[in-house]
């Protein structure tokens, strides 16, 4: 999910620029993140963010220690 999520953010910003990416996208990474263990806090996470650099090292955040609790 986290790859996809990733690729599908950079091409909202592309489409939709900075500004208007992060807005449009901060409903994908709800749906993305439905059902996740700690997803409602991540998401109120990410929709205070304005940087998409600091959007990608959230979702990072939030799904690279659930790849790593499923790797083991």
């Amino acid at each position: 999910r986290m790859d996809i999520l990733l690729e599908h953010f950079d091409g909202m910003l592309s489409h939709y620029g900075s500004d208007g990416g992060i807005k449009v996208a901060r409903k994908h990474v709800s749906w993305y993140s439905t059902g996740l263990r700690g997803s409602n806090e991540f998401r109120q996470e990410v929709n205070r963010l304005g940087d998409p650099g600091a959007v990608r090292a959230c979702i990072r955040a939030f799904y690279e220690p659930a790849i790593e609790r499923m790797a083991a």
